[in-house]
C-alpha cells in the first residue's frame, strides 16, 4: 500500500455522500477531512489481513475490492465491492477479525472503457480507525443498525452453523447467506451492558432468531442464539454495545431445521430485547454510571490465567514459558523439554523474533497470524487474544483486552495488569515500528488460535484404557491366576522347609510320602494354571491388537492430507511399531507390576514372622534404590527417546529410499543416499551405546545394592545365631 500526495480534494463529496458517513452532521466534515489520506493498492494486494481488526476505514474511490470469508471455509469469495463501498466499519464495531480483503482487478468492460491495456491500480480514501470510532460511538451507533454487512452475515452464521453440524449438513452457506441479503430478511440492534434492564418494557418481535454477532464480552460467543435477556447481562459497561443480528424465523428454519419451525408466541415476550429509538443511545460515560442499584448484583469470579515463569534470565526458557502459557490457555498438548531442546539444538540468533515464534506455533499445530496495531490504546484494543507480542525485548503474552485493563503474562514478572496507555508508554523503542509512509508508529503481534484439528489432550495410557476396560473380566482372571500361582510358588520353599524339620532332622520318613504328593500336587496345579493364564492372555492380546489395529487405521486414514506432507513414511511407520510395546506393557508388564507390589507386602510380611531386625536390614536398602530409580528412570527416558528419534530418522529414509529408488538409480544418487544413511546410523548406534552404557552402569549399581543388602542380613543373621 502506498499513500499518495496527490490532491483528494476532488472525493470529499463522494466520501461524505457514502454510507455511513452521509449520516454525519455537515460540521464534523472539516475535522474529519485533515484526517483523511489517499491510499494506493495494486492488484492482489492486501487491504485487510485476516484476524487483524482494521486500522484504516477505507472508501472505496477507484477499482474495485474482493472481500473473502474465513479462513476455516477455504477464504471463499463472498462479493466484489466497487466505487462507493466503505470498508473496516463492520469489524470495528463488531470487534471482531474475521476474513480478509483484497484489491481486485478492474474488469475488461472497465479496461475497454478506460482504454487501459494494464490493471488499473485501487484508490481508497482512508480513515483511521481511532478516529471513526470516536466518531461513531458518537453520532453514528443508531445509524450502524440500518445495515447488515454480507461479511458479517456470513460469520456469523458460520459459526452459528457449527453448533448443529447434524442439521448444517449439506447446506450451502453461500447461498443462504447470499438469499438472505438480497431478500433484506436479516436487521442488527445493539445492546448496552449496564443500561438496558429486566424492568425495561420491551417490545420486540418475534418473528426473527436474534444472534450474537460481536461486541467487547468475551463470554458471549458469536453465533450464539439469545431468547432472553438475562443472557446478555453483564456486571460493568463496555465502550461497545452487544451486536445482535436478527434472520426472519420461517426463512432461517425452512434453511436449517428442514422447514421445521420454531414456535413462537404472538404476544410480545417481557424477556427479549428491546428496540432502541433511533438517537437514544446512550454515550459510554453515561453508561458507566447509571446502573441500577435495585438490580440484584452478579458476582464474577476473576478469571485465571495460566501463568509461567522461566526457570532462569535467559531467551530460551522465555520462549518456553510463553508457549507454555498458550498452550495452557488453548488447551493444547505441550513439551516444553522438546522444544528446549529443539532450540538448543540451533542458533535462535540467526531468525527474527517473531519469525522463530511463528515457526514454533506453527510447529505445535496453531494456526498463525502476524499483525500490526498502531501503538495507541485504540489500537491496543483492536488486537485479539490470545497474542504473543514483544514487551521490552522479551515474549509476552496477551491474555485479555478489557476496555479498561490489559491482562499480560511475562516469563519474567508473572501476571500484569495495565491499562492500554500504560501498556503503549512501556513499550521499547525495539517493539515498535515506524511506517515510512505514516506518522504514527506501529506494533507487531501474533495472534494464536486453534486449528480444528488441532489435537485436545497429550497421548497417553488413558488412549488404551477403553480398550483395556473391555478386556477387564478376562484381565482379572489372568490377575487371579496369577496370584494362586505365586501363592503355589510360595508353597514349595515352606514345603522344602518342613520337610527338613520334620523328616531330616525329627528322622521321620514316613511323613515324606505326604510331603511328596502335595509338592507334586502343587506343581502339577501351577503348571495348569500357568498353561491357562497364558492362554487367556494370549488369546485377549491378539483381540486388543485387532481393535487397536483397526482403530489406528481407520483414524490414519481419515486424517487430512496436511499431517502427511509434514511427516516422512518411515517414521509413521516406526510410531506404529511402538504401539506394540505399549499394549505390551499395558497387559502384560503392568499386571506383573500390580502382583510384585501386592505379594511384596504379603513377603515382607512373612519377613516379619520369621525375623523382625532381619527384615528391617533388607528394607534399609529400599529408600536409596527408590531415589536410584527415580534419577535414572528421567535419565534414561530422555536416551531412550533420543534412541527411538534416531531409529525414527533411519527407517524413515530407508522406507524413502526403497520408494523412490527408481529416482535414485535413474539419478545415480547410490553414493549419496548410502553416505546418508551411514551418518544416520551411525548416530542411531551412537545413541544405543550411550544408552546401553547407562542401562548396565544402573543394572551393575543395582546389583552392588542386592549383594550389599544379603551381606548386610548374613552379618546379622549370623550375630543372631551366634547369640
Amino acid at each position: 500500500m502506498m499513500h499518495i500526495d496527490a490532491e483528494i480534494n476532488t472525493y470529499f463529496s463522494d466520501f461524505f455522500s457514502a454510507y455511513p458517513f452521509s449520516h454525519l452532521p455537515s460540521h464534523l466534515h472539516p475535522t474529519l477531512i485533515s484526517k483523511l489520506r489517499l491510499c494506493s493498492f495494486q492488484p492482489g494486494e492486501v487491504i485487510f489481513s485476516p484476524r487483524e481488526l482494521p486500522s484504516l476505514v477505507h472508501y472505496i474511490a477507484q477499482g474495485r475490492v474482493r472481500i473473502l470469508g474465513s479462513i476455516s471455509y477455504q477464504s471463499p469469495t463472498l462479493e466484489i465491492v466497487e466505487k462507493g463501498a466503505v470498508l473496516g466499519w463492520d469489524s470495528l464495531i463488531r470487534r471482531v477479525a474475521v476474513g480478509s480483503v483484497r484489491a481486485a482487478t478492474v474488469s475488461k468492460a472497465d479496461l475497454l472503457k478506460s482504454a487501459q491495456t494494464t490493471p488499473q491500480e485501487i484508490l481508497t480514501i482512508a480513515l483511521p480507525a481511532d478516529d471513526f470510532e470516536a466518531i461513531a460511538l458518537e453520532h453514528l451507533m443508531a445509524e450502524l443498525t440500518e445495515r447488515v454487512s454480507l461479511m458479517e452475515l456470513f460469520d456469523t452464521l458460520s459459526r452459528s452453523l457449527s453448533r448443529m453440524p447434524d442439521r448444517a449438513a449439506g447446506i450451502n452457506l453461500m447461498n443462504v447467506v447470499h438469499y438472505i441479503a438480497q431478500e433484506q430478511l436479516a436487521i442488527a440492534q445493539h445492546w448496552y451492558p449496564g443500561i438496558h434492564r429486566n424492568n425495561e418494557t420491551l417490545p420486540f418481535s418475534t418473528d426473527r432468531v436474534w444472534l450474537i454477532s460481536g461486541g467487547d464480552s468475551p463470554n458471549l460467543p458469536i453465533g450464539m442464539p439469545i431468547s432472553e435477556i438475562t443472557q446478555l447481562q453483564t456486571i460493568s459497561a463496555s465502550r461497545f454495545p452487544i451486536r445482535l443480528i436478527g434472520i426472519d424465523r420461517t426463512s432461517l428454519a425452512s434453511t436449517f431445521l428442514g422447514k421445521t419451525s420454531l414456535k413462537a408466541s404472538n404476544e410480545p415476550s417481557p424477556v427479549l430485547l428491546p428496540v432502541l429509538e433511533p438517537r437514544s443511545v446512550p454515550s459510554f460515560e453515561s453508561q458507566a454510571g447509571t446502573v441500577n442499584d435495585s438490580q440484584p448484583s452478579v458476582v464474577v469470579l476473576p478469571k485465571k490465567f495460566p501463568i509461567w515463569k522461566s526457570t532462569a534470565p535467559d531467551a530460551i526458557e522465555d520462549i518456553v514459558a510463553c508457549f507454555g502459557m498458550i498452550c495452557d490457555r488453548l488447551q493444547i498438548p505441550y513439551r516444553p523439554d522438546s522444544l528446549r531442546r529443539s532450540l538448543l539444538q540451533q542458533p535462535i540468533n540467526k531468525f527474527a523474533s517473531f519469525d522463530l515464534y511463528t515457526r514454533i506455533a506453527q510447529a505445535i499445530g496453531l494456526n498463525v497470524q502476524v499483525v500490526r496495531f498502531t501503538s495507541t490504546p485504540g489500537g491496543i484494543n483492536r488486537l485479539t487474544t490470545p497474542a504473543l507480542i514483544q514487551y521490552r525485548n522479551i515474549p509476552t503474552v496477551v491474555h485479555e483486552i478489557a476496555p479498561t485493563t490489559v491482562v499480560l503474562g511475562s516469563p519474567r514478572t508473572g501476571l500484569l495488569r495495565l491499562s492500554a496507555v500504560e501498556l503503549i508508554n512501556r513499550l521499547s523503542a525495539g517493539d515498535t515500528v515506524e511506517d515510512s509512509d505514516r506518522s504514527a508508529s506501529f506494533c507487531q503481534a501474533i495472534v494464536l488460535e486453534r486449528f480444528p484439528t488441532t489435537p485436545t489432550k497429550r497421548f497417553g495410557f488413558h488412549w488404551f484404557l477403553p480398550m483395556v476396560f473391555k478386556q477387564s473380566g478376562i484381565l482379572v482372571q489372568v490377575l487371579f491366576a496369577s496370584i494362586v500361582i505365586q501363592l503355589l510358588g510360595l508353597a514349595n520353599p515352606l514345603l522344602v522347609q518342613q520337610v527338613i524339620d520334620n523328616v531330616i532332622v525329627s528322622a521321620n520318613a514316613g511323613a515324606m510320602s505326604m510331603f511328596g504328593i502335595l509338592m507334586v500336587l502343587f506343581a502339577l496345579l501351577e503348571g495348569i494354571l500357568t498353561i491357562l493364564r497364558t492362554y487367556l492372555l494370549i488369546n485377549t492380546t491378539n483381540r486388543m491388537d485387532l481393535h487397536l489395529g483397526v482403530e489406528i487405521i481407520r483414524h490414519l486414514l481419515h486424517l487430512p492430507l496436511t499431517f502427511f506432507e509434514k511427516r516422512p513414511v518411515g517414521e509413521l511407520s516406526s510410531r506404529l511399531l511402538e504401539l506394540e510395546n505399549i499394549r505390551q506393557f499395558m497387559t502384560d508388564t503392568a499386571i506383573t507390576t500390580v502382583m510384585d507390589v501386592v505379594f511384596s507386602v504379603f513377603y515382607i510380611g512373612v519377613m516379619f514372622l520369621y525375623s523382625a531386625r532381619l527384615t528391617l536390614c533388607v528394607l534399609a536398602t529400599v529408600p536409596i534404590v527408590i531415589v536410584s530409580m527415580l534419577i535414572m528412570s528421567t535419565l534414561q527416558q530422555k536416551l531412550i527417546r533420543v534412541k527411538a528419534e534416531q531409529g525414527s530418522k533411519v527407517q524413515s529414509y530407508l522406507v524413502e529410499v526403497l520408494g523412490g529408488i527408481s529416482s535414485v538409480k535413474s539419478q545415480h544418487m547410490e553414493s549419496l543416499v548410502e553416505a546418508t544413511w551411514r551418518d544416520r546410523y551411525v548416530q542411531y548406534l551412537t545413541s544405543g551405546f550411550t544408552t546401553s552404557t547407562v542401562n548396565t552402569i544402573f543394572y551393575s549399581y543395582s546389583q552392588f545394592l542386592n549383594t550389599l543388602s544379603s551381606l548386610l542380613v548374613l552379618w546379622v543373621g549370623a550375630e543372631v545365631v551366634l547369640k
